[in-house]
């Protein structure tokens, strides 16, 4: 279980991810009623079995992704937050805060399916009816 809590001048959001689901609570001083929305993962690449990281991308419903990487060689890990809205044939990813180097994660020559497109340093173009993708030249399949 995650769990972050932001406060602002008149409320405060936790949001806490269980599993495949992310759950967000607001309470602001004006009312006393909590509102909890569960956002529902809509799309999700998971990398196969391999000796040398652990991947996953998570896009959720209220247009928000989770990319999550640790290798297993240097064991370095590091998780990744930002928006994300569909095209009729893409998801947009939108690295919002730290972002990875996206050549490097999202590279074009292991990506033989044409499933990404690095479209600028903080944001990425994936093919939806593709049933992988590449990521750090590890196969992740749609699950």
């Amino acid at each position: 279980m995650r769990t972050l809590i932001i406060f602002t001048t008149f409320s405060f959001i936790i949001l806490s991810s269980f599993g495949n689901h992310t759950y967000i609570s607001t309470r602001n001083k004006y009312t006393s009623s909590e509102q909890i929305q569960k956002a529902k993962l809509i799309y999700h690449y998971k990398a196969v079995a391999n000796g040398l990281a652990d991947i996953y991308i998570k896009v959720f419903d209220d247009e928000t992704f989770e990319l999550y990487f640790r290798s297993l060689e240097d064991n370095i890990e590091a998780t990744y937050h930002g928006t994300a809205y569909e095209t009729k044939k893409n998801i947009i990813l939108n690295f919002t805060s730290d972002k990875p180097i996206l050549e490097a994660l999202f590279d074009e020559k292991f990506d033989s399916n044409n499933a990404f497109k690095v479209i600028s340093d903080s944001k990425v173009s994936i093919d939806k009816s593709k049933p992988y993708i590449s990521l750090w030249g590890i196969g992740c399949e749609k699950l």
